[in-house]
């Protein structure tokens, strides 16, 4: 009798722990549908206006919505985190400080140069935290250094360097293939498919998670170097559901998954159908006649979490004010 009794309490509790997994999967945020994207989006424009009290309102938003990123270009988890200590929340700041160290490769620079920037700021820290400089810093950098330094993450760096330049070098001739070259070029495709495919599901697709927010310009380059190699292997399915599903989680910037389909379409224009038209419309300067029901492109950029083209030129104007140099 014990032993039954015994059995059906173990019984309960595996059942009650698979619920409480499965309600868990089931509530995974998606940031596209949560309007996390679109949040994160205004928050930039209204920083790089110069309205800070107003990108920390739409960060905070965000957070709530969906746990926070910090995609490349945006910066949302560094610019939250200075924005907390700007505001004195001194607790959630320095979590986020060493998430950002910790996840992402990145530093939070307000945080090492608080003193300069706002001495009384800087004060008041120092009374609640004395040993800020000592050991809240001291721990961020040593994060920081972990990151850059793990093993896993640079052997998967290379190997994507790796792929990438594999892709390219099968490519630096296109016409009068030999047998034996059309045989390569398909082996490196191949190869590249199932690896790439391997390594988003177990990782996410390549972003500042693999490079760091701290990128040096060979993982820049690597990165750039991406949506074409990906491009070139997208022509699978799997493969493309499986990158959305990455934006869908938080693990890809939607802008890229965008690009991948713009960059199959601009190379059939090239080798092909020079009336194809593309669907996200990635590129500022394509007239409108090109884009596949332009009055309708907005609405399918918001369905793969992309900004409007309106906040795109927005964007760039405001960039090419800081950056006159770049025009």
């Amino acid at each position: 009798m014990k032993t039954n009794k015994h059995f059906l309490l173990l019984l309960f509790v595996l059942i009650s722990f698979s619920s409480f997994s499965q309600a868990q999967e089931e509530t995974k945020p998606d940031y596209i549908t949560s309007g996390y994207y679109q949040l994160i989006y205004e928050a930039d424009i209204a920083r790089l206006e110069g309205k800070p009290d107003r990108a920390f309102e739409l960060y905070s938003k965000a957070e709530k919505v969906a746990p926070l990123l910090n995609q490349r270009g945006f910066n949302e988890m560094m610019y939250y985190a200075e924005g907390l200590m700007r505001n004195r929340q001194f607790d959630k700041a320095i979590y986020y400080a060493k998430k950002f160290a910790k996840e992402y490769g990145g530093l939070a620079t307000e945080f090492f140069m608080l003193n300069e920037i706002d001495s009384l700021l800087y004060q008041e820290l120092l009374l609640e935290y004395p040993s800020f400089n000592d050991s809240i810093l001291l721990e961020i950098g040593m994060s920081f250094q972990a990151f850059y330094d793990d093993p896993e993450r640079k052997a998967l760096v290379q190997e994507l360097k790796e792929m990438k330049d594999n892709d390219k070098r099968v490519r630096l001739k296109t016409a009068n293939l030999t047998d034996e070259e059309k045989d390569e070029w398909d082996k490196v495709d191949e190869y590249n498919a199932k690896r790439f495919l391997e390594i988003i599901e177990q990782y996410g697709y390549p972003d500042a998670r693999i490079y760091g927010a701290n990128m040096t310009d060979i993982n820049f380059t690597i990165s750039a170097g991406l949506p074409t190699m990906t491009m070139h292997i997208s022509a699978r399915k799997d493969i493309e559901d499986a990158i959305l599903q990455n934006v869908r989680d938080g693990k890809c910037p939607p802008s890229t998954y965008g690009s991948i389909i713009d960059y199959k379409i601009l190379h059939e224009r090239n080798y092909g159908d020079r009336n194809k038209k593309y669907i996200y419309g990635i590129y500022t300067d394509t007239p409108e006649d090109q884009i596949e029901d332009y009055e309708y492109l907005d609405e399918r950029r918001a369905k793969i979490g992309m900004r409007s083209r309106k906040l795109d030129k927005r964007n760039s104007e405001l960039f090419h004010e800081d950056n006159p140099d770049m025009k």
